[in-house]
């Protein structure tokens, strides 16, 4: 596997593609468009933010983690790391630890402080399964997220 920087949004479009055909955001009342998740990506990269993308052995494109730097009030205005999107496909195992241990390292050495991942990725039956990958990765337990559909 080989995890490089990347920039172009359009390089994890088939990716983005299948988190959108696994996500379960309409359930709590999103309608998520891919062209709108791939225009908040690039503005992502355009204001402090880093993308990392993973490849298999056949240069096949396996998983991919975005995340924002910046200040945080809670540790004195120091640089914090704050989760944007992730995914690695099903049946590549390693790929997420290993994206999150290079984005941990990378986000280090850009300054951050801390690094905040969102347990959820939009689908609630899975959220055992990540908070557990989470607390496997090094990760204590910080926030719950709850939602609401406004009607």
């Amino acid at each position: 596997m080989k995890i490089d920087r990347e920039q172009d949004v359009e390089v994890i479009r088939p990716l983005a593609e299948q988190w959108l055909g696994e996500c379960q955001a309409r359930q709590f009342g999103f309608e998520p468009k891919l062209a709108d998740i791939l225009a908040d990506l690039k503005g992502s990269l355009e204001n402090d933010g880093t993308m990392l993308v993973a490849r298999g052995l056949d240069n096949e494109l396996i998983g991919f983690i975005v995340w924002c730097a910046m200040p945080n009030y809670l540790n004195g205005g120091r640089t914090i790391a704050v989760e944007k999107y992730w995914y690695a496909v099903p049946n590549e195992s390693m790929t997420g630890p290993r994206l999150f241990h290079a984005a941990f390292d990378l986000a280090g050495r850009q300054g951050c402080t801390h690094f905040i991942v969102s347990a959820s990725n939009m689908m609630p039956d899975n959220f055992q399964s990540i908070s557990r990958f989470c607390m496997k990765a090094g990760m204590t337990p910080f926030e719950t997220q709850f939602v609401r559909a406004l009607e």
